[in-house]
Parts: C-alpha cells; sequence; structure tokens
C-alpha cells in the first residue's frame, strides 16, 4: 500500500491539539488521499487508534469506500489491527460490505490468513454465506490457501462444507489443485464430498493428478475418493497424470489400481 505521505500527514496532525487535527483530517476526509483513501482509512491501516476514535466521534463515514470499494473494516484487518476493528465494530461499522468484487471482510480475512479477525467477525455475527461476484463465499477462499485453522472455524460456525463457485468448483476441489494437504485433512474428517465434480467434469482425484499434487492425491484414494471418474472429456485422472507427465502421480495411481481395491 503505497501511502507513507499520507500516514506522515496523519501522524503530523496527531501532534497537534485533537479537535484541530480533526477538522483538518475531516475537510479532507475521502478525496485528497491516494485513491480516495480516507483519513479514517489509514488511521485503521496504521493503528493510530485514537486519531480513529476521534474521526469517529466527529462523524467521519465509518463506511466509506475507496475506488476498490474497500472501508475501514478492511484496512484495520490488512495490517491486523484487531483494536481498531474491535473500535469499529462497537460504532456499528457494516461488517457485511462488500468491495467492488463482491468480497466481505470475513471473505478476505479467510483467504489471507486473518484468523483473529475471523474470529471477531464471526463473534459479531458477520454473515457467512454472502458470495462475491465468483459465487465464492469465504470458506472457498479459505480453502485456496493453506488456512486449515480457518477452515476448522468456519466449518464450526456453519460454512457448508461442499460449497461450491460459480464453476462448480468445491472447497475439495480447490485443496487438490493447490495440493493443500492439511486442508484436504479437515474437509474429510469433516465429511466433505470427495468426488464432487466441477462444471468441467474434474473430480478432486483427477485436479490433484492434472496439477501433480501427490501428496493430497495419496489422502483422497486413502479416504476411497473415486479414480476411474471421466470428465467431460473422457479422460480420467490416470489419462491427465501420463499425459501431463506427473510420474509421482502416475506411481501413486497405479499402485491403487493394482491393488485391487477398486472396481471399475
Amino acid at each position: 500500500m503505497d501511502c507513507d505521505f499520507i500516514k506522515n500527514k496523519i501522524y503530523e496532525l496527531s501532534k497537534s491539539s485533537i479537535n484541530n487535527s480533526t477538522k483538518e483530517i475531516l475537510n479532507i476526509n475521502g478525496y485528497n488521499f491516494y485513491k480516495k483513501t480516507t483519513a479514517l482509512m489509514i488511521a485503521s491501516y496504521f493503528g493510530f487508534n485514537d486519531i480513529a476514535k476521534e474521526l469517529i466521534e466527529n462523524k467521519a463515514d465509518i463506511n466509506a469506500q475507496d475506488v476498490n470499494g474497500k472501508s475501514a473494516v478492511f484496512f484495520s484487518i490488512e495490517n491486523d489491527n484487531i483494536e481498531t476493528l474491535d473500535m469499529l465494530i462497537e460504532n456499528k461499522a457494516n461488517i457485511n460490505i462488500q468491495d467492488s468484487k463482491g468480497i466481505t471482510p470475513l471473505i478476505w480475512a479467510s483467504g489471507n490468513g486473518k484468523t483473529k479477525a475471523v474470529k471477531i467477525l464471526l463473534k459479531n455475527k458477520a454473515d457467512i454465506n454472502i458470495k462475491n461476484i465468483y459465487g465464492e463465499k469465504a470458506i472457498i477462499w479459505a480453502s485456496k490457501k493453506d488456512n486449515p485453522e480457518i477452515l476448522k472455524i468456519l466449518i464450526e460456525n456453519g460454512a457448508n462444507i461442499n460449497e461450491k463457485d460459480e464453476d462448480k468448483c468445491s472447497c475439495a476441489i480447490w485443496a487438490a489443485y493447490n495440493n493443500l494437504v492439511d486442508n484436504m485433512k479437515v474437509l474429510i474428517e469433516n465429511g466433505a464430498d470427495i468426488n464432487a465434480k466441477n462444471s468441467d467434469g474434474n473430480n478432486p482425484v483427477m485436479l490433484a493428478a492434472e496439477c501433480g499434487s501427490a501428496e493430497t492425491l495419496k489422502i483422497l484414494l486413502e479416504n476411497g475418493a473415486d479414480l476411474y471418474e471421466k470428465d467431460k472429456y473422457g479422460t480420467t485422472a490416470l489419462m491427465w497424470a501420463e499425459m501431463l507427465n506427473k510420474k509421482e502421480c502416475v506411481e501413486i495411481l497405479k499402485y491403487y489400481i493394482n491393488k485391487g481395491d477398486y472396481i471399475k
């Protein structure tokens, strides 16, 4: 975030009397900062809590959004300023506000490893089922990144473990695609459908094979995932692994085929 000038400006203002600094900050709120970033957003990002409090008390727009649709709540989460986040929520900030891509603070925090923020947002009744413009809920974002703890928290709070995005990609498919072993373990332990297909007819086993996600492939097969399924082109996981020269995945798939545990 390229806003050192703004940070320094607010810091300088904070040295003057609190009332005078408030008036000056409010006068430039939203328009003279980088990409319509308000003083409250910057104070929230850098953890200038005294200034943030003063701005709120003087009726700064707590839900103002920058050019990307981010509000002060997003800014506090981005830089791990949990105390500021608490303050914003206490002052009725909209925790379900969506940015220009439909992303909520909970979705963003879930996909960026912000565990403390996720807990606070859920404690304050953040909507776990809001989707962004790509049909992705918070649990989908968590499943794409190495965030097993956040994944657990979302599941414990009622998130649908078999949720799919607009391309019908499930949490298990994303975990397989990105070779996120711990995420896959959490999903399987909580009863995720490990054979669900996306819009191309790919299931988690196929995606793991295509992407060379050997560790995740093993876990899927150990838990009974179907290795004979075909996508909409008639291609199996083994065919994909061979075509893409994913040697370790080829060996794993052939081992399970030769075990005789599967029947075509």
